[in-house]
């Protein structure tokens, strides 16, 4: 059986901001889209170096490097790191 924790969204807040300070931070400088593909081609298509690769149903998708101007890029930055991030910053100052 599952169980699952009911957090207030002030501890959830704690929570991920203690495993944040606990882990490796990386800054992606480049810009990146996604690229979906069939399942029946992942074996050609899925690349290494993506950041993420997710699939629903029958379709994947990819978060891969690209600076392709015809494609709508991305960068992956969570509010909460934002927040995280400037507390940071305030408290080392």
């Amino acid at each position: 059986m599952v169980q699952i924790s009911r957090e207030t969204y002030e501890q959830t807040e704690q929570r991920l901001l203690m495993v944040l300070a606990q882990s490796d931070f990386k800054i992606h400088e480049r810009s990146y889209s996604f690229e979906e593909f069939p399942s029946a081609e992942f074996s050609i298509k899925a690349k290494q170096d993506a950041l993420a690769i997710i699939r629903d149903n029958e379709v994947w998708s990819q978060h891969i490097y690209s600076g392709a101007a015809s494609k709508e890029l991305f960068k992956v930055v969570p509010s909460i790191l934002i927040d995280f991030l400037v507390a940071v910053v305030l408290w080392v100052d």
